[in-house]
C-alpha cells in the first residue's frame, strides 16, 4: 500500500494497493493473509516525520495481523524502541548500514563492493536462510561449511538456532546444529535441501 501511481516493482509475489496506510486499504490489499509485510519510509517527508509514519504504520499492521513477518525502515536509530515494542520483526536502519560500511570500507578496501554484489538481485550470489537438512542434524558447523561447499557449492556464514532469534555471525566450529537451525548461505542460487 502506496501513494504511488504505479506498482514500485514488478514482481509478481508483490501485491500493490494505491492509498493511504490506513485500516481500508491494508484490508483491500489482503493483509490479514499476508506472511510477510515490508513497512518503507516516504522520502518526501523530512526524517522525523518519514521514521514517525513508519512507527504508526507498524503499529496498525501489527494490530491488523499479528501473525505476518514485519520488517520495517527507519532513517535514525532513536525510533527503534517504538518498533520493537509494536513487536517488528526486523529493523533495517538505513543510516547506520551506511555509516557503517563506510567505515568498513575505509579499512578494508572493496568490502563495499562486496556487499553491493550479495545485495544485488541481478548478480551471481546472494545471501539465503535454509533449513538444516536431516544429513546435518547434530553435526558441527564446521561439518555444515563443508557440506554446503560441497553438495551446493554454497558458504555458510552464520546460523539461527532454533532456541533464539538471534543470528549468529561465523559461529564457533564445534557448534552443534539440530532440526530447526537455519543456516545463512551465501550461493548462487538457493539450495534445494
Amino acid at each position: 500500500v502506496a501513494d504511488l501511481e504505479t506498482k514500485p516493482v514488478e514482481d509478481d509475489d508483490l501485491y500493490f494497493v494505491r492509498g493511504s496506510v490506513d485500516e481500508d486499504p491494508l484490508r483491500l490489499a489482503d493483509l490479514a493473509t499476508a506472511k510477510t509485510v515490508i513497512v518503507l519510509g516516504d522520502d518526501r517527508l523530512d526524517p522525523v516525520a518519514r521514521d514517525g509514519k513508519v512507527v504508526m504504520t507498524t503499529l496498525t499492521i501489527e494490530t491488523l495481523n499479528p501473525n505476518a513477518y514485519t520488517i520495517a525502515e527507519l532513517v535514525s536509530e532513536r525510533h527503534v524502541p517504538h518498533l520493537k515494542r509494536a513487536k517488528v520483526d526486523e529493523i533495517v536502519v538505513a543510516s547506520e548500514l551506511s555509516s557503517n560500511l563506510i567505515a568498513r570500507a575505509a579499512t578494508n578496501h572493496g568490502v563495499s563492493r562486496i556487499i553491493a554484489d550479495l545485495l544485488s538481485s541481478s548478480h551471481s550470489n546472494e545471501i539465503y536462510r535454509v533449513v538444516v537438512p536431516a544429513k546435518l542434524d547434530g553435526q558441527t558447523f564446521l561439518q555444515a561449511l563443508t557440506y554446503f561447499k560441497e553438495t551446493h557449492g554454497a558458504v555458510a556464514i552464520a546460523l539461527e538456532p532454533l532456541d533464539s532469534k538471534q543470528i549468529v555471525a561465523n559461529p564457533p566450529g564445534d557448534q552443534r546444529l539440530q532440526r530447526g537451525d537455519h543456516p545463512i548461505v551465501i550461493a548462487h542460487d538457493r539450495p534445494v535441501l
